[in-house]
């Protein structure tokens, strides 16, 4: 078995998307992984915010608990700007008025 996992790290703004391969060695963590691919070297900003992280579009409620597997994709999440019931609230409200 390889000693090494070949791994993703995503982050996307509504300007740019970033995919960057790393590959850390088995036992590695999530926050590990993130650090290693130099994704706050191109967007520091997300060093002073709390990190809502994913794999493969599932959310990982304990990032510390997770077994980085070969080929994962990491996450990393933006926070959402509306609570997506709110929206749709005022898209319903819009209709009905016009």
């Amino acid at each position: 078995m390889s000693k090494t996992l070949a791994l993703e790290v995503a982050y996307g703004t509504a300007e740019k998307q970033w995919l960057l391969q790393v590959c850390m060695p088995v036992g590695a963590t999530v926050l590990e992984a993130i650090e290693a691919s130099g994704l706050y070297e191109k967007v520091p900003s997300l060093r002073a915010e709390p990190l809502v992280l994913g794999v493969f579009g599932q959310r990982l409620k304990r990032h510390e608990e997770y077994t980085l597997k070969q080929g994962d994709r990491i996450e990393v999440y933006r926070p959402l700007m509306i609570d997506p019931k709110q929206a749709r609230r005022e898209r319903a409200k819009q209709k009905r008025s016009n």
